[in-house]
Parts: structure tokens; C-alpha cells; sequence
């Protein structure tokens, strides 16, 4: 389990690729799973992601993503990928920020409240995803789509934080 924002004073993508390596010298694994890497919302939290196909500007790029998954590839280690599906980071109509998807339609891609308005994910500042409409099916799919087509990741641990068995009538 690695947090490349934790593994290395750097916590980079680079460091930490170079720090599994040395590792590997001392412990025999064949995967790693790494905990959500997804471009998060500026307070940094790994739980409220504005994006599901970029990786956190500060871990590094798209680039550096793809030589960490070869170079653990190189070594026989697989990547699996934490993935958030639930939410975003982009806050409700009560406490907007504006950070990524405002601007689409709500009622196909978000929760919504009993006024109306975008629902809470219960994590502060997050709006929870309705994971049952088509287009955020096909948001989340064409996602993990891309990481493991373009990118290579093995496998992909889904965190739902709760979201999946909330909404009105069951909708989700």
C-alpha cells in the first residue's frame, strides 16, 4: 500500500518509483497499490478529486505516471490503482467551488438533494456522483479505461466511501 505523497521526503512519482525499487532489493512483492493519485481539490484531499483522468500535479505528470507503472512493470511488479468514484471536490450549492465539472448537467452526473440542489458525499466540500446514471458510468468507466489502456495499471481498488448506497428511493 503506498502514498507516494508520504513514501518519500520528495513524494513524487519519480522518488517513489526509485524508493520501491530499492526496496524490492530487500522485499520480495509483485504489486503495489497505490492510494488515490487522482488531481485532488486544492485543499489536497485524496478524497475529493476534480478530475478522474489526471494525476495530482503534485505527485508529478501523466508522463511520470507512465514511467513509474513501467519501471515497477520491469521489475515483475504490478500497479494497482485507488480510485475514488464517488464524489468530487467540487462542494455543493450551498458551499460551491468551482474547480472542475460545474458546468455540466447536474441532474445526469450528481446526487441530488431532496431541494433539488447538489448533494453532499459527507466529506466536507464534496458533491457525491450519482453512480447509477448512464453518463457517470460512462465518465467513470472511460477513466479507468484510459489508466489501464493508456497507462498500464493492473488493476483498480474502488473507493466508494458509502456513496454507492445513498440517495432518494434507493437511486443509488
Amino acid at each position: 500500500d503506498v502514498d507516494v505523497s508520504s513514501l518519500t521526503p520528495e513524494g513524487t512519482l519519480a522518488a517513489a518509483s526509485a524508493a520501491l525499487r530499492k526496496m524490492r532489493e530487500k522485499i520480495w512483492f509483485n504489486a503495489v497499490s497505490l492510494a488515490p493519485i487522482q488531481a485532488r481539490s486544492a485543499d489536497g484531499q485524496p478524497d475529493a478529486p476534480v478530475s478522474f483522468f489526471a494525476i495530482d500535479p503534485r505527485f508529478g505528470t501523466r508522463a511520470d505516471f507512465r514511467r513509474f507503472v513501467a519501471d515497477m512493470r520491469a521489475q515483475g511488479v504490478e500497479v494497482w490503482m485507488r480510485f475514488v468514484l464517488t464524489q468530487t471536490g467540487e462542494g455543493t450549492d450551498e458551499t460551491p467551488r468551482s474547480e472542475s465539472l460545474r458546468g455540466i448537467d447536474a441532474a445526469s452526473y450528481f446526487q441530488l438533494g431532496a431541494s433539488g440542489g447538489l448533494d453532499s458525499a459527507g466529506v466536507p466540500m464534496t458533491t457525491a456522483l450519482n453512480p447509477c446514471s448512464t453518463p457517470t458510468i460512462s465518465l467513470l468507466t472511460d477513466a479507468l479505461r484510459s489508466f489501464a489502456l493508456r497507462d498500464g495499471v493492473s488493476s483498480f481498488i474502488i473507493e466508494t466511501g458509502g456513496g454507492i448506497v445513498r440517495g432518494p428511493l434507493g437511486r443509488s
